[in-house]
């Protein structure tokens, strides 16, 4: 499930990503796209106007060099006069003068290379002309460029005749004098090749507009149709469709940008216009689309192969750390977060449930209860009644090492008369207690003790020895708290006394009389464990039955019982180091328990071996600390059996 939610996620990333790149792109290409084609508009229409200016001027030059190189002054001084004739009477009386000035025209359209050349008397009558020689005794003085050539003005104008506009361009024939004789005419129908032209000047499309009509232009002049209408101004104009735009551009009647003006000395409603489409300038962005896509298909394949391969190494930690946190919340407080066995952030969330262990452990009991349970017990509901036919209620908390110190025992009553010794030793308490009670639970961990719940100490390096036998990769363990003389615990178990000195009997005092007859403690009685600090995991103690007392006194002579009040005093001598042993053979005991429970390996763990590393440890802590004993308890770390060493001063 994890996976198909990372797949799902890398896909909507990357579709997300690729939309709000190509949106993005597109709305930033399209503005800068607009400003452009603004910013070339903006002096197109005037460098079109010029271009065609630039096309007279050169043609007004070739004809005025004409002029003066060939002999047209003299067959002009000599055309006779047509004024008040008719056309036709006006062609008879030229004919003359046409016969001797067509193969000047025609030498003139050869050497400058002219598409067309007319040759005008002084009084505007057309006189010859080339490639069309036949033609002549056409009157052009209507026409106002030719009726300035005639004053002595070179001009140039932009006329419709027939249908079809015509620029032309004018230059005066001179006699000696300096008297206009006659003019020289070259006309040129404005086509596809003048605009071309044109174009190669302002690198943009043009169009020839007459009369709200689009005449003639280099684009399509379909598209175009919206552009005539237009007024004329110093404005962008903005119009058509562009046709197919890449994704995310939305250009509504703004396919074109043009710019128009008024073509002057010619015939009116003439406008020439520069015409820059959009379409093309956006085809870059096509491109850029294109590589979006494209990156955008390889960063999903790419995500998708991790998402797919690559192990989900914080999903199993975090799963472990989980099962840790069940384990710890579960338990009395021994079972503790190892961090070194997690990385990253999952390594910073394990030390910081780490952290919390202690704080936990040092709270009451009550505290650590479950929602469930509080709901369960009621804070004002009665402590347990203690049952009159079973014997006092345990005080764990002393007999564990609490706060709350223990009662003084009452005087033991006189031990029975010595009896003859069994032929077999007597079991001891412990065996019997199992034995009677085999179907009691068993905790999952090793019971606390009162160093637990004091929430852990500083970590104190171990001999290397000392952590072989443990099977451990680090060589440090948590100490317990340092417990003053006055608060120092009892073990969990009575200390196996030294043996006597000979010819003194050893003595075990008997319980106090109980009225039941069984000879261990009924754990299925509720009402024999009243303490309201219980706890199901803590080590139980139970009473030792009279009946092996009295096989124990009948073998050794009974010694008065002493009222012992208070704490008991630490041992000295001899006995020290014999209890001290006693507590490491305890503490092998618990560690062989746990690491079966932990589903742990014992070869090579005996208890000498154990017993003396134990040993060797405590007296280096006692030097270390300064003080008279160390305590060992078992605990689970990290799903396997350790130490917790607790100096005692």
């Amino acid at each position: 499930m994890g996976k198909i939610k990372t797949v799902v996620v890398v896909i909507v990333l990357a579709v997300a990503g690729a939309a709000g790149a190509l949106f993005g792109l597109s709305g930033m290409y399209q503005s800068q796209v607009q400003t452009l084609a603004t910013v070339q508009l903006a002096g197109a229409a005037e460098n079109a106007l010029n271009e065609m200016r630039v096309l007279a001027f050169e043609r007004i030059a070739l004809l005025s060099r004409a002029a003066r190189e060939t002999p047209l002054a003299p067959p002009l001084a000599k055309s006779p006069a047509t004024t008040g004739l008719t056309d036709e009477a006006a062609t008879t009386a030229l004919g003359p003068a046409h016969t001797e000035l067509s193969p000047v025209a025609e030498e003139l359209l050869k050497k400058y290379k002219l598409s067309r050349v007319m040759v005008v008397s002084a009084e505007g009558r057309l006189l010859a002309q080339a490639p069309e020689k036949d033609k002549f005794g056409e009157s052009l003085k209507g026409l106002p460029v030719v009726a300035e050539c005639l004053q002595n003005v070179p001009r140039d104008g932009l006329y419709e005749i027939a249908g079809k506009l015509t620029q032309f361009a004018a230059a005066p024939v001179l006699d000696d004098k300096g008297k206009p004789v006659g003019c020289l005419l070259v006309p040129e129908e404005i086509d596809l090749q003048f605009l071309q032209r044109i174009n190669r000047r302002t690198g943009m499309d043009t169009a020839v507009i007459l009369r709200q009509s689009v005449y003639l232009a280099t684009g399509d002049s379909a598209k175009l149709a919206d552009l005539a209408t237009q007024p004329t101004g110093e404005e962008t104009i903005w119009f058509g469709d562009a046709g197919p735009l890449p994704m995310f551009v939305k250009l509504e009647r703004r396919g074109f940008a043009a710019r128009t003006i008024p073509i002057p000395g010619g015939t009116e409603q003439l406008r020439l216009a520069v015409i820059l489409p959009i379409g093309p300038m956006l085809l870059p962005l096509s491109e850029a689309h294109k590589t979006a896509l494209f990156g955008a298909g390889a960063l999903l394949v790419l995500g998708l192969l991790l998402a797919v391969f690559l192990p989900g190494g914080s999903d199993r930690q975090l799963k472990r750390l989980r099962d840790d946190i069940t384990l710890m919340s579960n338990g009395d407080g021994s079972y503790v977060v190892d961090p070194v066995s997690y990385s990253g952030f999952v390594r910073e969330l394990a030390a910081a449930v780490s952290n919390l262990a202690p704080a936990r452990a040092t709270r009451p009991p009550a505290a650590r209860a479950t929602p469930a349970a509080a709901r369960e017990t009621s804070p004002v509901e009665e402590p347990p009644r203690v049952s009159q036919s079973s014997p006092p209620p345990l005080d764990f908390e002393s007999l564990l090492g609490g706060s709350t110190p223990a009662p003084a025992s009452s005087p033991l009553p006189a031990p029975p008369a010595a009896r003859p010794a069994p032929a077999a030793p007597p079991p001891s308490a412990l065996d019997l207690l199992e034995e009677a009670a085999p179907a009691a639970p068993r905790p999952a961990e090793p019971a606390p003790s009162p160093f637990d719940q004091a929430g852990g100490g500083p970590r104190v390096n171990l001999p290397n020895d000392l952590a072989n036998i443990f099977d451990e990769g680090d060589a440090t363990r948590e100490v317990a708290p340092v417990i003053p003389p006055l608060a120092r615990p009892e073990p969990s178990r009575p200390p196996i006394k030294p043996a006597p000195p000979p010819g003194r009997p050893s003595f075990i005092p008997p319980s106090p009389p109980i009225t039941s007859t069984p000879g261990v403690l009924d754990l299925s009685e509720e009402d024999q464990i009243t303490s309201s600090d219980y706890r199901p995991d803590s080590t139980v103690i139970a009473q030792v039955p009279d009946e092996l007392l009295r096989v124990s006194a009948t073998k050794e002579a009974p010694e008065p019982p002493r009222a012992q009040v208070g704490l008991p005093r630490p041992p000295i001598g001899g006995a020290a180091a014999s209890a001290e042993d006693a507590h490491f053979r305890e503490v092998f005991e618990q560690f062989l328990k746990t690491k079966k429970q932990c589903n742990e390996t014992l070869a090579g763990l005996t208890v000498d071996k154990f017993v003396e590393k134990l040993r060797k440890n405590a007296a280096e802590l006692k030097a270390r600390y300064n003080c008279q004993s160390v305590r060992f308890q078992v605990y689970v770390k990290a799903g396997r059996a350790a130490l917790k060493a607790t100096p005692v001063k």
